[in-house]
């Protein structure tokens, strides 16, 4: 019987080592703020649609493959979006002008997009959507600002 308890002592003890030392490993993760400044709308209709991407699957636009993703208002032809929480490591971001809030990026019959795109480091689309890589910027610092400028193709 004492070996019993003994036995079971060790494990709680053990179980809980393991349960802190995970809490602590998380804690202890670099949080940073991602601001994201986008400008050259060609109006103020509708809003920005927003996608941070951790990986190249669904970028630039598809938001349900996205690690977060959210839409802001335009006013002055410029718009401001801000990320919180992000964990310091390297991101791509995706924008489109969605000027008639339907949460759809408008198209044309060969795929052309109808609203204005931009994505991050300003990368130019070129016989498709911009590569993932191309578009990766670093967090890390507690704030990180990035700029994108919107192409109407």
């Amino acid at each position: 019987m004492f070996r019993c308890k003994k036995i079971f002592t060790i494990s709680v003890l053990t179980i809980g080592i393991l349960l802190l030392s995970v809490v602590f490993a998380q804690s202890s993760k670099e949080i940073a703020t991602v601001i994201v400044h986008i400008k050259g709308f060609r109006n103020n209709k509708g809003v920005a649609r927003i996608t941070l991407f951790d990986k190249k699957k669904g970028f630039p636009n598809k938001y349900k493959l996205a690690l977060a993703y959210g839409d802001s208002p335009v006013q002055d032809s410029v718009s401001q979006f801000i990320f919180h929480n992000v964990v310091y490591g390297k991101y791509s971001i995706g924008v489109f002008h969605d000027e008639d809030s339907n949460g759809k990026l408008k198209s044309n019959i060969i795929g052309m997009p109808r609203e204005g795109i931009g994505v991050s480091n300003n990368v130019r689309a070129s016989m498709g959507p911009p590569k993932f890589k191309d578009c990766l910027f670093p967090v890390d610092r507690d704030t990180v600002e990035v700029t994108i400028d919107l192409n109407y193709l």
